[in-house]
């Protein structure tokens, strides 16, 4: 079973999430709300992935994904955000995020990519509407 944590700071949305992987057979072992959560949830439980928002009050996403790196550099973050802009995606990029998604998102397709993210398989981390932004 796939072990993951689930870090945003929309009750609802990461309510649903859960309850969905639940269904689904995948295993939340933590739920928090902004990225220091994401740090300290990680060293408590070392997921299998981590699922995580980007815009978030206190500790946003990029210091959760940066104080994960540190602490584990073969960590699996995927960042689902509904506030995504081609300089957050680049940024994304340079601290070597393994999935991005756009919010709001298919939850069959969220659970396909954490098993392909969770199996270390090659996928597109970019969503398509930022791929002509970068490649310029």
């Amino acid at each position: 079973m796939i072990r993951v944590i689930v870090v945003d700071d929309e009750f609802d949305v990461s309510e649903v999430l859960c309850e969905f992987l639940k269904i689904k057979r995948i295993e939340v072992v933590g739920r928090g709300k902004n990225g220091n959560d994401a740090y300290e949830l990680y060293k408590k439980f070392k997921p299998d992935v981590v699922l995580m928002d980007l815009v978030m009050p206190n500790y946003d996403g990029f210091y959760g994904l940066k104080k994960i790196r540190e602490l584990d550099p073969k960590s699996k973050i995927m960042i689902i955000s509904a506030s995504l802009t081609t300089s957050y995606v680049k940024r994304l990029l340079e601290l070597n995020v393994d999935s991005i998604s756009l919010k709001p998102y298919d939850l069959n397709n969220v659970v396909e990519i954490i098993h392909r993210v969770n199996e270390g398989l090659e996928l597109k981390k970019v969503p398509n509407m930022f791929q002509r932004q970068l490649n310029q």
